[in-house]
């Protein structure tokens, strides 16, 4: 069933914008794969299929990109950025969904994609370390450890958290209480 419904999907998106629009769209909609199958199964020639899905990649990584520094870090507040990026992913929640569509096409691992995520994650990690040096914040941790903690209390009521409590469960909590909570979490943290 679920096919089916990809490759209507995928016939409706082609039909309605071509290769071109298929190839930019398809790796965030279908992923790379899905869109290479979905795309020759609808007889798009292999060598424009392959240009444009590459373009679409390239496309979603740079939006993903620009949008990991749209909350500006503050190694020295890390109370106030864990506080800023729950604000900003309740703000933009496709910043979440495109950074899950980007984990499951292109994997975790630093090597695996540097060009997209290391510089932002190294930039960060430095930037951490240096503060740490500086004046012991968050000294118990190493910087990796602390960024990491940092972000998964940050992001611990996205709705793309898979340990995550359901909406019925944190109705009776306001987004501002969850973000005091954040805030002096990671205060505690430190």
């Amino acid at each position: 069933m679920r096919a089916r419904t990809a490759g209507r999907r995928a016939r409706r998106l082609f039909e309605r914008y071509g290769v071109v629009g298929f190839g930019l769209a398809g790796p965030a909609l279908f992923g790379t794969w899905g869109s290479s199958l979905l795309g020759a199964a609808l007889g798009i020639p292999r060598w424009r299929l392959i240009r444009w899905l590459m373009a679409g990649v390239t496309l979603w990584c740079t939006v993903l990109l620009v949008a990991s520094d749209a909350v500006p870090f503050t190694p020295d507040d890390l109370p106030g950025y864990a506080g800023r990026l729950f604000d900003y992913c309740r703000q933009h929640p496709e910043v979440i969904r495109l950074a899950t569509w980007h984990r499951l096409e292109r994997g975790d691992s630093h090597d695996r994609d540097p060009a997209v995520a290391a510089p932002t994650r190294d930039a960060k990690l430095e930037a951490l370390d240096s503060v740490q040096k500086k004046d012991g914040t968050g000294a118990d941790f190493s910087p990796t450890a602390l960024l990491t903690l940092v972000l998964s209390i940050a992001l611990a009521w996205n709705p793309g958290n898979p340990t995550g409590m359901p909406a019925a469960t944190t109705e009776a909590e306001s987004a501002d209480d969850r973000r005091r909570s954040i805030v002096r979490a990671v205060r505690r943290l430190l």
